[in-house]
C-alpha cells in the first residue's frame, strides 16, 4: 500500500486530475481536503454542494477546514492537523505553476509539517496536462469565465477536444492561459473513472459579478 494521501479539492479538472494521477501512481487516497475560507465561504465558482456529490461519487470523506487570519499560520496548522489527525502522509494538489512569480503555497505551507505534498501537473505543459485529462476519461464542465476574454457561450460547456482545441488557439494569442491559472476560467467535473455514479445536474442558473459569469449546478 502506497502513502496516504489526500486531495486537496476543489471540484475542478486540476484537482480530479491530480487525483488519478496519485491513484496510478499507488498513493492511497483517504480523504478530499477543501480549505474553506472563514468569511464569506460561498465558493461561486466552486459550489460546496457539488463538491459534497463528487465525494460520494468517490466514495471519500469530505473534510472541510476552516482558513482564518493569519493566513499562514492557519494553513501550516491545518496541514499539520491533517497529519497529525487523519494519519495523512501526503498531500495532493493539482497546481501547475508558479503565480505570480509566488512559490507553491502548500508546498510552503507542509514544510516542517510531517506531511509531503505531491504536486503531478507541476509547470507541464498545457497542451499535455489538457491531453491528460481527456484520455483520462474526465468529463469537465465551465463553470464560470471571466468576460470579456471568455464568452457566456462557454457556460456549461464540455472541454472536449474541440474546446480544448479553441482554448489552445486562445492561448497562442495571449488571449488566456488555456489551463485557466490566471483566473479566465473554472470548471466542475461530473463524471470520471474513479467516479463510481455520474453526477447529474438537473438545473442550474446564470449570474454574473463583477467580470465573471457564473452557472452554479443545483
Amino acid at each position: 500500500m502506497g502513502s496516504k494521501a489526500a486531495v486537496l479539492w476543489t471540484g475542478g479538472k486540476d484537482c480530479c486530475l491530480a487525483l488519478h494521477e496519485a491513484h496510478s501512481l499507488g498513493y492511497f487516497v483517504t480523504a478530499l481536503v477543501t480549505f474553506v475560507p472563514e468569511v464569506n465561504p460561498g465558493f461561486l465558482a466552486h459550489p460546496l454542494p457539488l463538491m459534497a456529490l463528487q465525494a460520494e461519487a468517490l466514495d471519500l470523506p469530505h473534510l472541510q477546514i476552516v482558513i482564518g487570519v493569519p493566513y499562514k499560520e492557519s494553513y501550516i496548522k491545518a496541514i499539520t492537523d491533517l497529519g497529525s489527525q487523519h494519519g495523512i502522509e501526503t498531500l495532493v494538489t493539482g497546481d501547475i505553476d508558479l503565480i505570480n512569480g509566488a512559490p507553491n503555497w502548500i508546498r510552503e505551507c507542509a514544510e516542517g509539517t510531517g506531511v509531503g505534498v505531491l504536486t503531478p501537473l507541476w509547470q507541464l505543459p498545457r497542451g499535455v496536462i489538457l491531453d491528460k485529462m481527456l484520455t483520462s476519461g474526465l468529463d469537465v464542465r465551465m463553470t464560470c469565465v471571466k468576460m470579456p476574454l471568455l464568452g457566456v457561450e462557454w457556460l456549461g460547456r464540455k472541454l472536449d477536444r474541440a474546446a480544448v482545441d479553441e482554448l489552445i488557439e486562445l492561448e497562442r494569442g495571449g488571449v488566456v492561459d488555456a489551463c485557466g491559472e490566471n483566473g479566465e476560467f473554472h470548471t466542475m467535473v461530473v463524471d470520471a473513472p474513479l467516479f463510481l455514479k455520474r453526477i447529474v445536474v438537473e438545473g442550474f442558473s446564470v449570474g454574473r459579478l463583477s467580470m465573471v459569469s457564473i452557472r452554479p449546478a443545483n
